[in-house]
């Protein structure tokens, strides 16, 4: 799971860990390459239309790091995102059924956490492509701490 280092955040995950939610953490500063998670630019950036939902997730390199933002866990950072963008730059209604997305609340049980992070493809995967574009990242500065630091 990602987290940005959020003091009220760590107290949450530290309140699941005590409930017996099994949690690890990685903060990655940069990454050796990246994908394109959408098409265009600026306000004309438009979702992938590519109609396979599980195949976008099995080419996922964000399954599995999820993102707490606002309080809340969402599948990755490109939804978690994505109504930052969407306020910033007024994107088209084509990204109105990934902006409806409903991640998962702080006051979850622990059935709720469970069945959440069990999940694998969501309709929310089919904004991203099946084929992902990689774009390599001229430095290697790649540094990963886990909860092992954070969390103590």
């Amino acid at each position: 799971m990602h987290y940005n280092r959020r003091p009220d955040i760590i107290d949450l995950v530290k309140k699941w860990s005590r409930e017996g939610v099994a949690v690890t953490i990685y903060d990655y500063q940069v990454r050796k390459e990246w994908r394109r998670f959408y098409q265009g630019f600026g306000a004309r950036m438009e979702p992938f239309t590519d109609g396979n939902p599980r195949k976008s997730w099995e080419k996922c390199i964000a399954r599995g790091y999820y993102q707490l933002f606002n309080g809340k866990i969402w599948k990755c950072a490109n939804i978690a995102y994505l109504s930052l963008a969407a306020k910033a730059l007024r994107l088209s209604d084509n990204w109105s059924k990934y902006l409806a997305y409903q991640p998962l609340e702080r006051t979850a049980s622990a059935k709720e956490l469970e069945e959440f992070f069990s999940r694998e493809e969501e309709s929310v995967c089919g904004m991203c492509p099946n084929n992902p574009e990689i774009v390599e990242n001229s430095e290697d500065v790649t540094t990963q701490a886990k909860s092992d630091s954070i969390l103590k």
